[in-house]
C-alpha cells in the first residue's frame, strides 16, 4: 500500500492517467497485480454499471499485492458504488425528463397566451384595413381618422406585446366586454373588450383610452 508521507504526484503522471483512462474504455482492470501493465504504481478497476463503466478507482500498491480476501473486499465495495451511482445516474435522467416536461409546457402555455393575446387585435386590424380599403370614399374625414388611429393603436400594442413578451404583470386585469352598455363589445382598442389594464401608475402600451 501507499507509504505514509509520499504525496500524490507520483500516481498522477501521464502513463498512469492513460492506463485509467485505457481502463474505463476497455471495462477491464489493469496495472498493478494484473497482467495488463502490471509495472504501474497502482491497481485500476473498473467501476461497472448496467450498461457501462461508471468510474475508475485507483489502488496505489506500491509493488505489494492484494490478497484474495482483499481482493474480494475491494469489488464488494465497487460494487456498492456501481448501486450508488446507477441511482444518481438514473435520478439525474428522470430530472432531466421531468424538467424538459416542464419546459414544453410552459412554452405551450405561452404559445397559447400569446395566440390569443394576438387574435383580437390583428382581428380588427384587418377589420379596420378593409373598411378603410371598402368604404374610405363614403366615410366621415372624422371616422377615418378614428379607425386609422384604432390600426395605430393595436399595432403599437402588439408591438410591446412581441418585444417584450415576459413583461406582463402577473396582476393585470382585462377589461369586461361592454362595462357601459355603449354597445362597443365587438371593438378591441385601449378601452375596448380583452384590452390590457395596466396597474394603478402604468400607462397602457397602447396609449391612454379613448372616451
Amino acid at each position: 500500500m501507499r507509504k505514509q508521507g509520499r504525496g500524490l504526484t507520483e500516481y498522477v503522471t501521464a502513463d498512469e492517467q492513460a492506463l485509467a483512462a485505457w481502463v474505463y474504455k476497455n471495462n477491464k482492470h489493469a496495472g498493478a497485480g494484473t497482467q495488463t501493465l502490471p509495472g504501474a504504481k497502482c491497481l485500476y478497476l473498473a467501476v461497472r454499471g448496467n450498461a457501462a463503466v461508471l468510474a475508475v478507482v485507483g489502488i496505489a500498491l506500491d509493488g505489494s499485492r492484494l490478497t484474495a480476501f482483499e481482493y474480494n473486499v475491494v469489488l464488494s465495495i465497487l460494487d456498492s458504488c456501481a448501486l450508488a451511482l446507477e441511482k444518481e445516474h438514473q435520478s439525474q435522467r428522470r430530472r432531466e425528463v421531468e424538467l424538459a416536461a416542464r419546459q414544453e409546457q410552459l412554452r405551450g402555455n405561452l404559445l397559447r397566451g400569446i395566440s390569443h393575446d394576438l387574435r383580437t387585435p390583428l382581428t380588427t386590424i384587418a377589420g379596420n384595413a378593409e373598411l378603410l380599403q371598402d368604404e374610405g370614399e363614403n366615410l366621415p374625414l372624422g371616422q377615418k381618422q378614428e379607425l386609422c388611429q384604432d390600426i395605430a393603436n393595436d399595432a403599437r400594442w402588439l408591438t410591446n406585446m412581441v418585444e417584450k413578451p415576459a413583461g406582463r404583470h402577473a396582476d393585470q386585469e382585462w377589461y369586461d366586454a361592454d362595462p357601459a352598455g355603449a354597445g362597443d363589445a365587438g371593438r378591441y382598442h385601449p378601452g375596448g373588450p380583452d384590452a390590457y389594464r395596466p396597474p394603478a401608475g402604468e400607462i397602457s402600451p397602447a396609449g391612454p383610452a379613448r372616451g
